[in-house]
């Protein structure tokens, strides 16, 4: 860790360019991934009315045979053919249909919960809109396949209408972060990869110094002081008008020239 510290010191430019096309990026991509939207409604399964003087609460007329009702919508609204029959954007719009049952049993019970979600936040709403139309239409077809009187009939009423489309950040916020950790990875990579290849160079060249007079090309080769050698020396002798050759080392000796 401190080495990679030193090496994001020493490579502080790199670092700091690194950082702002990182940013630049990450804002680029968060501005070219919009959010989606998504709105919500429930529907629910009634009686149908009793025919008599005092009606009583269809809020209290609720049975296990609405609970079927709903589930048998359910089956048929999260059908394969949903989005053909709802007009959905394949890729971009989704439908979830659930049974919202009451009490600590979520599985059972006469609502029916619908969420749509979509790119454009005026869609959203409709689509669950369009679902609910669709469930009661369905419902109504298939009272009238089994010749069931109109006032016998089951009708789906609205509980919670479709909601205001709210956005969903998730996907925006999650290409943005992605694009920030690849900056900072890119980034951090490049600064150490240039501080080894800097610190490897100044090693090469270190080791390659030579000492004086050591190591050098012939053509810039630093010459060193040179003794010279010892040589004889030539001693002119007078002795009786003839000269004599007397070396400096060695014995000397006289011989005629």
């Amino acid at each position: 860790m401190r080495s990679l510290g030193r090496a994001l010191i020493s490579q502080w430019f790199t670092v700091v360019s690194g950082l702002l096309l990182t940013v630049t990026a990450a804002a680029l991509v968060f501005a070219l991934v919009p959010p989606s939207y998504t709105s919500s409604g429930t529907v629910v399964v009634l009686a149908p009315a009793r025919p008599t003087n005092r009606p009583a609460n269809p809020l209290l007329a609720f049975n296990s045979s609405l609970d079927t009702i709903a589930s048998i919508l359910l089956q048929s609204l999260s059908s394969p053919v949903l989005p053909f029959r709802v007009g959905l954007v394949a890729g971009q719009d989704a439908v979830t249909i659930k049974n919202a049952g009451v009490g600590s049993s979520l599985t059972t019970g006469p609502f029916i919960s619908i969420t749509a979600q979509s790119p454009d936040a005026v869609r959203s709403p409709a689509i669950v809109s369009w679902v609910i139309d669709l469930a009661r239409q369905d419902l109504a077809d298939r009272q009238h396949a089994l010749k069931v009187a109109n006032r016998k009939a089951v009708t789906l009423g609205s509980v919670v209408d479709p909601t205001p489309a709210k956005p969903v950040w998730f996907v925006p916020v999650s290409a943005t972060g992605g694009a920030l950790l690849l900056g900072l990875m890119f980034t951090t990579a490049m600064a150490w990869s240039i501080n080894w290849a800097e610190t490897r160079k100044r090693h090469e060249l270190a080791a390659a110094e030579p000492l004086e007079g050591v190591g050098y090309p012939p053509a810039t080769r630093k010459h060193l002081p040179v003794t010279p050698a010892v040589r004889p020396a030539v001693a002119a002798v007078t002795t009786g008008g003839r000269h004599f050759r007397q070396p400096t080392t060695g014995t000397a000796s006289s011989q005629p020239a």
